[in-house]
């Protein structure tokens, strides 16, 4: 099990703090896999240089990014005139080959020789990331392939042309879906095995011949053996029933299916459900309120927080999680499932959750709902019972240590690669 050398592919660059979720869980899965003995590195598509911290740690590992000058994206921006986007559009439908619809290098070729001169035994693509253009130039030079994916690339934007297109916009942006999910098959079945994070991805990926299976995604431990300590101060400090309605990017595409579902189903059902108790639902996230949520800004319940700098206290500090972008036609499997089950916090969500996540047993370490009047009552019998909310807390944080950690993930990752 040591000695063998392993490439990271990633788009983002690693770091340890809470930005972005595919800069944490790579970093956590770069530090994992170096102390299985494996000799690590990692190639990333960006110019930004890791913050120092972050560098001093892999280092200390010996984990260090390939040598060689940081490579150019090309502009993939759709063009300005009707012309130039028909043109663009007409030779997506005729070359398997083109890379409009994914980033790209500017000098593919150059990339390609940096990443080979590291002389990787394997590379494994994380997550969603350019490098998936290079798999077949990589595979025809011999190289092993293996994946740790997440949403297939095309998906949000597949769901966004159902949803949001009418007309011949619709034709046009259903059918340049389908044109970049063929050109995605295509590329993935370079690889040799894969990992999903999401378990209806997993299976969506086996289905497409892409030798894929179910492991779950990871988040770092940030409360430790003290978390009941750390949530009990934090809830401490505020009145009432605190209900975590959203964490992360307002505008991202799951979350918005997901405050949709709270704004426009369960949340006029809970004033009665909730009766006699004070509570609020807090909306942390970055970037502005999407339009169609503003009615939210005149709720009573409703705490609109946007960036929340103590991201672990906000968690602690609700005694309830919610959950609901799931209750959509968009499925995903989250990491902040798996940060509210490391601080012992109390889930709902809806019940499709459980298909990408098989981990959440409704009654056990979580309360799944159907309809808006499951949830409903879920979250009305969670506010008012401080030892059913101890119960899945605790629950949920014992799943956590069995499934989630860095390490697990890293070990499963490892023996993927061989």
């Amino acid at each position: 099990m040591t000695g063998k050398r392993i490439l990271l592919l990633s788009s983002d660059m690693p770091n340890f703090g809470h930005l972005q979720a595919s800069q944490t869980v790579i970093a956590h899965i770069l530090l994992e896999l170096a102390a299985t003995g494996a000799d690590v590195g990692y190639a990333v598509a960006t110019q930004h240089a890791p913050d120092a911290s972050t560098k001093e740690k892999l280092e200390a590992a010996g984990v260090r990014p390939i040598a060689g000058e940081d490579p150019k994206l090309a502009n993939t921006a759709l063009p300005a005139s009707r012309l130039g986007r028909a043109l663009l559009y007409a030779r997506e439908a005729v070359d398997w080959r083109e890379t409009s619809d994914r980033p790209s290098f500017a000098e593919p070729e150059r990339e390609v020789k940096r990443v080979l001169a590291w002389k990787p035994d394997a590379a494994i693509l994380f997550w969603d990331t350019c490098y998936e253009n290079l798999l077949p130039h990589l595979a025809s030079l011999g190289l092993d392939l293996y994946g740790y994916l997440a949403r297939p690339p095309f998906a949000a934007g597949a769901t966004y042309a159902a949803e949001r297109l009418q007309g011949l916009n619709k034709i046009v942006g259903e059918a340049r879906m389908a044109g970049h999910e063929r050109r995605h098959i295509a590329r993935m079945r370079c690889i040799q095995a894969a990992r999903n994070v999401c378990a209806v991805d997993a299976a969506w990926y086996d289905t497409h011949h892409v030798p894929c299976c179910y492991l779950p995604n990871t988040w770092p431990d940030s409360f430790g053996s003290h978390w009941r300590e750390k949530r009990k101060a934090a809830e401490a400090t505020r009145s009432g029933i605190h209900i975590l309605g959203n964490i992360g990017g307002l505008n991202a595409t799951g979350n918005r299916f997901g405050m949709r579902y709270l704004a426009d189903e369960v949340l006029p059902l809970l004033p009665e459900r909730v009766r006699g108790i004070d509570w609020v639902i807090n909306i942390c996230g970055r970037f502005e309120l999407p339009p169609e949520f503003a009615s939210l800004k005149q709720q009573p319940h409703v705490a609109l927080r946007g960036f929340v700098p103590d991201i672990d206290d906000e968690v602690a500090g609700n005694g309830i999680f919610l959950l609901l972008n799931n209750a959509g036609p968009y499925t995903g499997g989250y990491t902040r499932v798996i940060y509210a089950f490391s601080s012992g916090s109390c889930l709902i969500a809806h019940k499709r959750l459980t298909q990408s996540m098989p981990e959440l047993v409704h009654g056990e370490n979580c309360l799944l709902g159907e309809t808006p009047h499951e949830i409903a009552d879920h979250i009305a019998a969670a506010a008012r019972d401080a030892d059913l909310r101890a119960r899945l807390g605790a629950a949920g944080r014992a799943t956590y240590e069995e499934d989630y950690r860095p390490s697990r993930i890293a070990r499963g990752l490892r023996a993927m690669v061989g």
